[in-house]
């Protein structure tokens, strides 16, 4: 029993430790087109980067912000946004899209 619990704890663990996503701070109260435009902004730099991730492999910060600030809003964020942060997370993304540029690369 204890070798199970081990070996549950050890998989659970580097499964965490694979995950790269950045965190996000807690989003404004009162959300609007402001709000969130100013909340969008003030995240770190990795998490802009990782939500302004296009599909030719390229970033804009301008689209992360643009991303994060929809979000914000309540949009469902792109599919794209977490690309790189697992290796699951991209095989799934490009499983759906083969031909694009930045799955074109990972081949």
């Amino acid at each position: 029993m204890r070798t199970l619990l081990a070996a549950l704890v050890l998989v659970v663990v580097a499964d965490e430790a694979q995950a790269t996503m950045p965190r996000l701070t807690e989003m404004p109260a009162a959300r609007n087109l402001q709000t969130c435009q100013q909340w969008a902004s003030s995240q770190d730099e990795e998490a802009i980067y990782m939500w302004g991730l296009l599909e030719s492999g390229k970033n804009s910060d301008d689209v992360g912000k643009l991303r994060l600030a929809l979000s914000c809003l309540g949009d469902r964020p792109s599919d794209i946004v977490g690309f790189g942060s697992s290796v699951g997370a991209a095989d799934q993304y490009c499983k759906a899209r083969p031909r694009i540029p930045i799955c074109r690369d990972r081949r």
